[in-house]
C-alpha cells in the first residue's frame, strides 16, 4: 500500500488492504488529525512507534503533540447542554403474561379443533 511510519520512517509491509495492516498481525495504527488550515493529516505508525507514542501521550498529555486526540483543536468553550428528555419516547415496559386459560393452546403443541357436538 506504500505507507511509511511517521516516526521511524519504516516502510509498511505489503498487504492486500489497510485493514490487514492495522490488524493484530501487523499492529500498525492510523491516526487522523486536523491541521491548523482545516486540512486533515493521516499519520501511520508501526507497532513499536505506536507503543512509544501511546506511552508518551499517556504519561504527559501536554507533551506538545498536535496530534493528541485527547486535546481537540476545535473544542467548544462551553459544554454542550444535555438533550431534552421529554422528546424521547419512554422505553417499552416488560409485560408479565397473566394466567393461562384452559382453552388457550399449549405452546409447541399442534392445535386440533374438536368436532362440534
Amino acid at each position: 500500500m506504500g505507507h511509511i511510519c511517521i516516526d521511524c520512517e519504516q516502510a509498511a509491509p505489503e498487504t492486500s488492504t489497510d485493514y490487514t495492516l492495522i490488524s493484530t498481525q501487523f499492529g500498525w495504527r492510523l491516526q487522523r488529525r486536523v491541521l491548523p488550515d482545516g486540512g486533515v493529516a493521516l499519520e501511520w505508525r508501526c507497532a513499536e512507534c505506536w507503543k512509544l507514542f501511546k506511552h508518551q501521550r499517556d504519561v504527559d498529555p501536554l507533551a506538545g503533540s498536535d496530534s493528541n486526540p485527547r486535546l481537540p483543536l476545535d473544542r467548544p468553550s462551553q459544554p454542550r447542554p444535555p438533550a431534552p428528555t421529554a422528546s424521547r419516547p419512554a422505553p417499552p415496559r416488560a409485560t408479565i403474561p397473566g394466567p393461562r386459560r384452559i382453552s388457550d393452546p399449549t405452546p409447541g403443541v399442534p392445535f386440533r379443533p374438536r368436532k362440534p357436538q
